[in-house]
């Protein structure tokens, strides 16, 4: 399976991802008030700069996920919590 990475196709999507966390900033940032933590569990590694930007840093809150799941030879992905 390609994932797209490194390719063309691989950075227009990122783009498009990219845009989309954009667009949702504006409705987080309308009602995020004093007390509001905003954590991002998406992919990569900037989309914490872009929250940042937008609605604050005070308000961001850094998170790791690991997937506990790997790839056989047969492309099948087995779920190994």
């Amino acid at each position: 399976m390609d994932t797209g990475r490194g390719t063309r196709r691989g950075f227009s999507d990122r783009l498009a991802q990219i845009r989309r966390t954009a667009g949702a900033l504006d409705n987080i940032t309308a009602v995020t008030g004093e007390n509001t933590v905003i954590m991002s569990l998406m992919n990569g590694v900037d989309s914490e700069e872009i929250i940042a930007e937008k609605a604050g840093a005070e308000h961001l809150l850094h998170a790791v996920i690991k997937v506990a799941s790997h790839k056989e030879n047969d492309g099948y992905v087995f779920f190994q919590p």
